[in-house]
């Protein structure tokens, strides 16, 4: 029986790097595809365009990449899969963080200071972490494949097997969400500061792009800004607060991102044991 109870899996990774952020998709269709509306003019909207605008920046994950056929249609193809997807890796991850970040901004209204949405956020997040670590508890891996170099991914609940690491895939994603709802938290508190200040171009400001999500980098020395590779906590928060110095969020933002971070980096994803293995 093997045991991986760690996440060092992600040490051999030193050579992998995200993908490019996208460039031929169409934003409008992109923003529809997410469920927000490219032409309202209503605050509402205009805050979710900025974390829609964000994750059209956001590059793509590992061996992802964004292709045209020949009709001038875009498509996504993966460097492990003989198959290719009309659809974004990313598109369920970014759905579901702007659903909650919609009911956050409806929310606000009520609200007095950041802190509530902050809780918010970080409860949130939290729901997703445990939500991956259910779906992990019965991956592990790499394993070797039979008469080859090739290394795999097993399930020993479905006893499914893939060339892609989950763990890698539920890394990235998370630390996506992770960023998105930290810009939210600065358009929320940008917002609160005008209104506070009296001034009604609060639509406005709201154009202004928000900070580009940080690009997770797996390797052994460069530690994603979420850590959730196999460090101490000491280095996560080291990492994460160098990454926040310079991410462009007020001190207040910086200080909610760096609590609700810690709260993730407590439990630190991994895989399961698992039974013998089955090659793909």
């Amino acid at each position: 029986e093997a045991m991986h109870t760690e996440v060092a899996v992600l040490e051999d990774l030193v050579d992998v790097v995200p993908g490019k952020a996208l460039r031929r998709t169409d934003r409008r269709r992109f923003a529809n595809a997410l469920g927000v509306d490219p032409d309202s003019k209503s605050v509402k909207a205009q805050l979710l365009r900025s974390l829609v605008d964000s994750a059209y920046d956001t590059p793509l994950p590992p061996r992802w990449a964004e292709q045209v056929d020949v009709r001038g249609f875009v498509y996504f193809s993966n460097a492990l899969r003989t198959e290719a997807t009309w659809h974004h890796p990313l598109l369920e991850a970014f759905r579901e963080t702007i659903e909650f970040a919609s009911r956050v901004v409806d929310d606000v209204i009520t609200m007095e200071t950041l802190d509530e949405a902050a809780t918010m956020v970080q409860r949130h997040l939290r729901d997703v972490q445990e939500r991956a670590a259910e779906y992990l508890r019965h991956w592990s891996g790499p394993h070797q494949a039979d008469d080859s170099e090739d290394e795999f991914f097993y399930n020993e609940l479905t006893q499914e097997s893939t060339w892609e690491s989950p763990l890698e895939e539920w890394q990235y994603s998370l630390h996506v969400r992770y960023w998105l709802l930290v810009h939210l938290l600065q358009k929320l508190h940008d917002r609160q500061m005008v209104a506070a200040a009296g001034i009604a171009a609060f639509a406005d400001a709201c154009q202004a792009l928000a900070p580009p999500v940080p690009t997770p980098r797996f390797s052994t020395d460069v530690v994603p800004p979420l850590a959730l590779g196999a460090v101490t906590g000491e280095n996560t928060m080291t990492s994460l607060e160098d990454t926040l110095s310079t991410s462009g969020l007020s001190a207040a933002v910086r200080s909610h991102a760096t609590t609700i971070a810690s709260s993730l980096t407590a439990s630190i994803l991994s895989f399961g044991p698992i039974a013998e293995a089955g090659t793909p």
